[in-house]
């Protein structure tokens, strides 16, 4: 697979967290690509089958529930790991419901962030 192949797929409609989100990433030496939504995320994941997916759970044209409910009916995508992070307090239930590998709230802390993201899909290649 290429690097692209590998690439983690960062989900949040809030432009500043999502661009954080990559360049952080980035630097950790993962390969990255972003959506704004979940209906563009599942086109992304339908071309090329991301590492895993950074979640959001609330944003416009299709939230972060609605885009996990499509990737656990879907053969193909329903064992992409998913880490989700938000900003609404008592979600840990959800995101357990959900099948999430991960769980963050925001503000959250990169480093524990990306020692969880190590233990989901390994080092970053290189």
């Amino acid at each position: 697979m290429t690097q692209a192949a590998n690439a983690i797929l960062v989900v949040d409609d809030d432009e500043d967290i999502r661009e954080t989100t990559r360049a952080l990433l980035e630097l950790e030496g993962y390969a990255v690509r972003t959506a704004c939504n979940g209906a563009e995320a599942l086109e992304h994941m339908r071309s090329r089958r991301p590492l895993a997916v950074v979640l959001d759970l609330m944003m416009p044209a299709m939230c972060g529930r609605e885009l996990r409910s499509h990737m656990l009916v879907d053969p193909v995508l329903a064992d992409i790991p998913v880490i989700i992070m938000t900003a609404f307090e008592g979600s840990l239930g959800e995101a357990q419901s959900l099948k999430a590998a991960g769980f963050f709230q925001k503000p959250l802390s990169f480093e524990e962030f990306f020692t969880a993201l190590r233990l989901i899909v390994g080092p970053p290649p290189g």
